[in-house]
């Protein structure tokens, strides 16, 4: 999310994970919702290519699923 801040860009990320959970598809008779867990990070300055940034955005994710799934994890700094 360019020219965003940390809080802006988890502002929006949870927007759109609270519109997930409050929607639901019909589909073959069956009533139908959806959550989602979202890792992200911030783009380092140190960062040469696209793998760090993923890893941290994956770390992210992973502490999302583990504290209980349904949110928003923000990963700061480098992985571990």
């Amino acid at each position: 999310l360019r020219s965003r801040s940390s809080q802006q860009a988890l502002d929006t990320l949870e927007t759109i994970r609270n519109a997930l959970e409050t929607t639901t598809v019909q589909h073959s008779g069956y009533d139908m919702s959806f959550t989602a867990s979202i890792g992200v990070t911030q783009v380092c300055r140190l960062d040469d290519s696209f793998e760090p940034l993923v890893k941290r955005a994956d770390l992210a994710l992973y502490k999302a699923k583990e504290t209980g799934r349904n949110r928003v994890e923000f990963h700061i700094g480098e992985e571990r």
